[in-house]
């Protein structure tokens, strides 16, 4: 569902600066007229994503994240 925008408002925002880099390489190439479009549509797009995860997906992502950080996983390097 597209959201009105009617104010906008100035945050400050600290990145790193390759991080950054990447965005002033990509944005013009991705049609954006500047930075902070890009960076705007990167927020819609993580506030309302076009494709969202089933609850059972998300529950097997975090499960996931636990055992990472339990240690309790293999790398594709290892299996090979």
């Amino acid at each position: 569902m597209a959201k009105t925008e009617t104010e906008m408002v100035k945050i400050n925002l600290r990145l790193p600066k390759s991080l950054l880099d990447e965005v002033d390489e990509l944005y013009e190439e991705r049609g954006y007229p500047n930075r902070s479009e890009a960076l705007r549509d990167a927020i819609r797009t993580w506030t309302d994503p076009p494709v969202r995860l089933s609850e059972e997906f998300e529950e097997l992502l975090r499960e996931g994240s636990e055992q990472k950080e339990r240690g309790e996983y293999t790398t594709l390097g290892e299996l090979e």
